[in-house]
């Protein structure tokens, strides 16, 4: 078997036929990075964090500054002030959207996590309650 001959053969089952003079070719082999897989959830988050960020920062600082007296320590405030952003964020979520998110993880996290996401729901709702009624 001659070698033109099973070039066409492998062409005709859809392997390569490329050699190392291909690679000095005019159009040479284009070789792609290895694509990872990134979840709706982590692309979402990452656009969040790019465009958001900056302000959700800058609420985060105002509040501490603002309710620092509130507090004995700078620790007790700031972590205050990370939860009502997070409480914010959280009780602003579309339940829907979510469960889409927490579906991209393996069935045992996603299980976990659906959980947590439906108590942090339950505490944002009534920290609400309770700063409404004062």
């Amino acid at each position: 078997m001659d070698r033109a001959r099973s070039t066409e053969e492998l062409e005709l089952y859809g392997c390569r036929t490329d050699t190392w003079a291909t690679l000095f070719d005019e159009d040479p082999i284009q070789i792609k990075p290895r694509e990872r897989k990134v979840t709706s959830m982590l692309r979402s988050y990452r656009y969040a964090a790019d465009n958001f960020g900056s302000a959700i920062s800058a609420m985060v600082a105002h509040r501490i500054a603002s309710t620092r007296e509130d507090f004995e320590t700078g620790e007790e405030a700031s972590m205050e002030a990370f939860a009502s952003v997070i409480d914010d964020m959280t009780l602003s979520s579309r339940e829907e959207r979510v469960m889409e998110f927490l579906n991209d993880l393996p069935p045992t996290e996603a299980e976990k996590a659906r959980a947590w996401w439906y108590s942090m729901l339950r505490m944002a709702a009534s920290v609400k309650e309770e700063r409404r009624d004062e």
